[in-house]
């Protein structure tokens, strides 16, 4: 179920999904999906990640069946609505919970994106939330697009060139299963590229960055670029798996990110 927020200056409803709270002095995680991703896309590293861990999945509209509601089709419009979901949330929990926001792919832009939103509602406006970012298969958002767009393609070649791009052999239900949703898919592609970073983007606070060997969509200096985006340390760590690596290699990736998360609190 979505969480409702309260706040009568945050649209209903939550954009956020509650999977299960944080025990007591551990974080919680804030899953954002690839493009095309709903909350089934987090299942399988939400069963990975340790129980200490509070988990909530971002749930961007569009995609569930009898869903009426349209897609955002802009990275920075969607992060400004997230960053005062996950405000309203954490607002309703214990002060100083430490926040992680969890990004692959799309997902990365739009965890970049709250955070923005989540900085800019903190200035001169009582203590941060204390967040981090963990991000994988997404250029640096100071980065312009390398390749041309691609969300408006007729819908055979739109599946021939993600299935290229990604790494999948065609006909991959990994990516033919996301036309069932068709409009969120494009929504979400549209707003990848058609990004553009505005001045003043840079963050306080620090990033990790996974960098999957097998993903070729993204080349290591477009990742290093994250360096760009926050004045606080970037750490770029290596993974042996591809471009969806929740559904692929969910243990390794949350292994991964445990150690990043008990490492930086350390």
């Amino acid at each position: 179920m979505h969480q409702h927020s309260s706040d009568p200056g945050i649209a209903n409803p939550c954009w956020l999904n509650v999977l299960r709270e944080a025990e007591p002095d551990s974080p919680i995680i804030v899953c954002f999906p690839h493009a095309g991703g709903s909350v089934l896309s987090v299942a399988k590293l939400a069963r990975s990640i340790p129980e200490r861990f509070g988990l909530v999945a971002v749930a961007l509209p569009g995609r569930e069946p009898g869903d009426q509601d349209q897609p955002p089709r802009h990275a920075a419009t969607a992060g400004r609505k997230l960053g005062g979901d996950v405000a309203a949330l954490f607002n309703r929990r214990r002060s100083g919970e430490r926040v992680v926001l969890l990004g692959n792919s799309y997902g990365a832009l739009l965890a970049f994106e709250t955070a923005r939103s989540l900085q800019a509602m903190s200035d001169g406006a009582g203590p941060p939330l204390p967040i981090r970012l963990i991000v994988s298969g997404f250029r640096s958002p100071s980065l312009p697009p390398a390749d041309a767009p691609i969300f408006g393609l007729p819908s055979q070649d739109l599946i021939a060139e993600l299935c290229q791009r990604f790494g999948l052999p065609a006909g991959d239900m990994t990516i033919t299963g996301l036309f069932d949703i068709e409009d969120a898919l494009r929504a979400d592609l549209e707003a990848c590229d058609t990004y553009r970073c505005r001045q003043g983007s840079t963050l306080d606070a620090r990033i990790d960055v996974l960098a999957m060997a097998q993903d070729a969509s993204v080349s290591r200096a477009e990742l290093q670029a994250w360096q760009e985006v926050t004045t606080a340390s970037v750490v770029v760590t290596d993974l042996d798996c591809g471009h969806f690596p929740w559904s692929t290699h969910p243990e390794a990736v949350a292994d991964t990110i445990v150690a990043l998360i008990d490492d930086g609190a350390s």
